[in-house]
C-alpha cells in the first residue's frame, strides 16, 4: 500500500453519504469513477473517516491490516496508485474478482507493483496461467519488485507442476532471500533431486540468520538419518526458540521414537498450548482412550 491516511471523528451527512455511495460504485466495478472521487475528496478529514467506516461497514470482519489499505487510496499520488491501493484493498477483504479486476486497470497504466500484485492474486484464484505470465513479466522488466515475482514464479511452478528443471531453479535462486520462504522453497527443492549438501547448506545459514521456516525443514531432512537425530533434535529447539509450534510437534514425535516419552508428551502439549492443530488433536485423542481405558478398569 502507498500514501498516508489522515482521520478525524467529525463526520459530515454529505461525506457520510459519498462514502457509502463510494463504496457501492467499488462493488459494482465502477473503479475508476470511484478512484476520482475519492481522490477529489483527499483533502477532507472528515471523508477520510467516514470512508474507512463506510468500509469496515461493508467488511465488519476484516482484519485492521486488511482494512489499512482503504485509508490510503485517497491520499495516493494519481489515480493510477488509486486504482493499485484499491486492487490491494479489495484483495486483502478477499475480494479477489474484483481487486483483481482493479489491478489490471493498474498494471495497464503501466504501474509495476500493481502487475505484480495481480500476478499473485490471480495464483491465488486459480488463474495460474494468466498470474504466471504477468510475474514473468516483471522478471524481464527488473526493479523492486523482480527478486519477489521470481520467487513467487519459480514455487508456483515446483509446487504445482513439480517442476525442477534449470528454469525453476534459476528462477528461485534469483530470488534469494528476499522473503524468508524462498531461501527455504529452494533447499526443499534441492532436497528432492538429491542436492542434500546444498539444500543443508542454505537451511544452516537461514537458520543462523534467525529465518524460523529454516529450522523445522533442517530438523526433517535431519531426521531421516537415524545418525542424524541429534542434530535433528538441535535445529528443532532452535525453531521452537524463534516461536515455531510446528517444530515443538515434530520434536515430540522425535523424541517419542527414541522412547523419551516424558520430554515427548511435554513437547506435544507445549506445541498444543501454542496452536499446533495436529498437537491438539492428537492430545484429544490421547484423553479419550484414556478415559475408555478408565472406563473399562472399573469393576
Amino acid at each position: 500500500m502507498r500514501g498516508e491516511s489522515a482521520m478525524n471523528e467529525f463526520v459530515s451527512p454529505d461525506d457520510a453519504s459519498l462514502a457509502s455511495s463510494t463504496v457501492n460504485a467499488v462493488m459494482a466495478g465502477r473503479f475508476e469513477s470511484a478512484v476520482d472521487g475519492i481522490l477529489s475528496s483527499s483533502g477532507s478529514k472528515s471523508f477520510d473517516h467516514a470512508f474507512s467506516a463506510a468500509v469496515a461497514n461493508r467488511w465488519p470482519e476484516a482484519e485492521p491490516d486488511a482494512l489499512a489499505w482503504w485509508t490510503t487510496i485517497a491520499h495516493s499520488e494519481n489515480s493510477t496508485v488509486g486504482l493499485f491501493n484499491l486492487g490491494g484493498g479489495l484483495c486483502a477483504v478477499g475480494e479477489l474478482e474484483l481487486g483483481a479486476a482493479a489491478l489490471e486497470l493498474a498494471a495497464a497504466e503501466g504501474d509495476i507493483d500493481a502487475l505484480f500484485m495481480l500476478g499473485e492474486c490471480e495464483l491465488w484464484m486459480g488463474r495460474t496461467e494468466h498470474g504466471r505470465e504477468h510475474l514473468r513479466q516483471v522478471v524481464a522488466l527488473g526493479g523492486d519488485h523482480m527478486r519477489s515475482a521470481a520467487g513467487v514464479l519459480g514455487f508456483s511452478l515446483f509446487d504445482t507442476d513439480g517442476r525442477t528443471d534449470e528454469e525453476v531453479i534459476d528462477l528461485m535462486t534469483l530470488a534469494g532471500a528476499e522473503e524468508l520462504e524462498f531461501p527455504v522453497n529452494l533447499a526443499t527443492l534441492f532436497e528432492q533431486v538429491g542436492r542434500r549438501p546444498e539444500a543443508l547448506a542454505i537451511l544452516e545459514r537461514e537458520m543462523s540468520n534467525g529465518n524460523d521456516r529454516a529450522p523445522i525443514v533442517l530438523g526433517n531432512i535431519l531426521s531421516e538419518d537415524p545418525n542424524g537425530h541429534a542434530e535433528a533434535e538441535a535445529a528443532y529447539r532452535v525453531g521452537i526458540e524463534l516461536g515455531d509450534a510446528y517444530s515443538a510437534f515434530n520434536l515430540s514425535m522425535l523424541l517419542d521414537d527414541q522412547g523419551r516419552n516424558e520430554d515427548s508428551r511435554r513437547w506435544l502439549q507445549y506445541a498444543a498450548d501454542h496452536g499446533d492443530e495436529k498437537a491438539q488433536s492428537r492430545l484429544a485423542e490421547s484423553a479419550i482412550r484414556f478415559d475408555e481405558s478408565s472406563e473399562n478398569d472399573v469393576r
